[in-house]
């Protein structure tokens, strides 16, 4: 594992079984990208274990983004980059780090 200074935030390089990824503080303007994750994964990955309305009601495409955009601000998420690609995402809670993660 590697800190350095990347942008305007610090990250965390982490070497494991799927290669290298960074681990680093969201930035604005990333919102549309994390519901890109956050869909993609409720509607590939979450399928298989829940019926087609539940994921309908979970992560529908018509979704406010206006909404999306306050909710992602207001958690700001740690941003996993692969290859410089976003693929996913974490939320921290004080209580229990890495509470939802994508």
């Amino acid at each position: 594992m590697i800190f350095y200074k990347y942008k305007i935030c610090y990250a965390l390089v982490v070497s494991g079984e799927f290669g290298m990824v960074v681990l680093r503080d969201f930035v604005a303007g990333e919102e549309e990208s994390l519901f890109e994750v956050f869909y993609s994964s409720i509607h590939m990955i979450c399928s298989q274990h829940y019926t087609a309305e539940q994921i309908s009601a979970w992560a529908p495409i018509d979704l406010d983004r206006a909404l999306w955009w306050r909710k992602i601000s207001a958690i700001q998420p740690f941003v996993v980059l692969k290859e410089n690609k976003i693929v996913g995402y974490s939320e921290e809670r004080s209580n229990r780090p890495f509470f939802c993660s994508w």
